[in-house]
């Protein structure tokens, strides 16, 4: 969102995807060619909560978070995050991850069903706002996929092994605990290491 936020009207920005199967390694590059960013801005940008200019925080809104939430979500999956930029004339983003090739399941001809590459039957999401669940829960069951809503981080990972489900929702904003002590919580219990977890989170 920050390519599209900080890109002035009549600007252009794209994403690029790369794969290196002889590297082992992913990229994708989000770039820009609005605002840019100083050399002396750089070593800060992904630090939470901070916004590099008071004018552009007025002008435009946002928590800071944005960024240090990628690079932290990139550093659980053993990645890196680059920076290419210069003030003026946009910025380059570029996200690298391990990817091994001959652990993707060969590609099998499509069903007639919306989601057909998602066979989930069953959800399970952590999430304290009963608004936010109930949103969650109706948006699945629309594709056929029953939810079950957790509503603390603490005692999660027992219902995950217990229930097993197909992907888990996971609020970074959670009353009793850190989501992203949650997601390592859960990332590192070899019952349910497996289960592929999406971050849910208003933050901008």
């Amino acid at each position: 969102s920050n390519a599209v936020k900080f890109t002035p009207q009549g600007g252009h920005l794209g994403l690029e995807i790369e794969a290196s199967p002889d590297e082992g390694v992913v990229c994708f590059t989000v770039w820009d060619d609005g605002i840019g960013i100083s050399a002396s801005d750089r070593s800060r940008l992904f630090t939470p909560f901070v916004q590099l200019d008071s004018r552009l925080a007025r002008e435009y809104s946002g928590t800071g978070l944005g960024l240090s939430l990628v690079q932290r979500l990139v550093e659980l999956h053993d990645g890196e995050v680059e920076l290419e930029s210069e003030l003026g004339s946009g910025s380059r983003f570029r996200v690298k991850l391990p990817w091994h090739a001959g652990l993707a399941p060969k590609a099998s001809p499509p069903k007639n069903t919306r989601m057909a590459s998602f066979s989930v039957e069953q959800a399970l999401t952590i999430e304290d706002t009963a608004i936010d669940a109930e949103h969650i829960t109706r948006c699945l069951a629309d594709v056929g996929i029953a939810n079950i809503v957790q509503a603390r981080g603490a005692g999660s990972a027992d219902l995950i092994a217990k229930v097993q489900p197909g992907v888990v929702f996971l609020d970074v904003k959670l009353p009793d605990a850190l989501g992203w002590e949650v997601l390592r919580e859960l990332k590192a219990d070899s019952r349910i290491a497996h289960i592929p977890i999406v971050i849910v989170s208003v933050l901008d």
